[in-house]
């Protein structure tokens, strides 16, 4: 037969009490989940080359890119404000369709560059040496600076230096970037 002992108001508040407690702090991590938000936000652009007449260190070429970011925020439901940091996941250079110049033989090593209003021009990443036969090229992130204050304005602008081992005729390029954001919840 069972026994019941009885338990006295006094000791079953300090039960509950401590229930919820433990509750509480092992809520703690979910809590925080729920209120983070952390996406990748992509953006693309296209750079067209200078010409180059002879092997040699050059800026190969810039783009001014229009921020998408203030979108992108909105639609993960948090805003600037909440942002706690915005880092280079990743960047590439292809060469676009359609273009003379089917691979990146000509450069020995590249470099990609941010900027913006206010702001001073940052090493993203590098590449060096560049594959040749390729007509693509995969960056080495080598920042891990909070990058928010470049593409939270209106515009920013992306460039790439290198050195070239010969002449570089004029090509279209697209350029790909993917930023890991990590921000409060609204």
């Amino acid at each position: 037969m069972l026994s019941y002992k009885k338990i006295d108001m006094n000791t079953t508040f300090k039960i509950l009490s401590l229930m919820l407690i433990v509750s509480v702090v092992s809520m703690g991590g979910c809590l925080k989940k729920l209120t983070t938000a952390n996406f990748d936000h992509t953006t693309t652009g296209e750079i067209t080359t200078e010409e180059v007449d002879k092997a040699g260190e050059f800026s190969i070429g810039e783009t001014t890119l229009t921020s998408t970011l203030k979108d992108e925020l909105n639609k993960n439901n948090t805003a600037a404000n909440l942002v706690d940091a915005l880092k280079l996941r990743s960047a590439e250079v292809s060469i676009a369709e359609n273009q003379t110049l089917k691979n990146f033989d000509a450069i020995d090593n590249a470099e990609l560059y941010i900027s913006a209003d206010n702001q001073p021009e940052v090493l993203l990443a590098s590449v060096n040496p560049v594959q040749k036969d390729k007509s693509t090229i995969s960056f080495v992130v080598s920042n891990n600076t909070n990058l928010m204050s470049y593409l939270n304005g209106n515009t920013f602008t992306i460039s790439i230096k290198g050195k070239t081992n010969g002449p570089l005729q004029v090509v279209k390029l697209n350029v790909k970037a993917i930023w890991t954001v990590t921000a409060s919840a609204k």
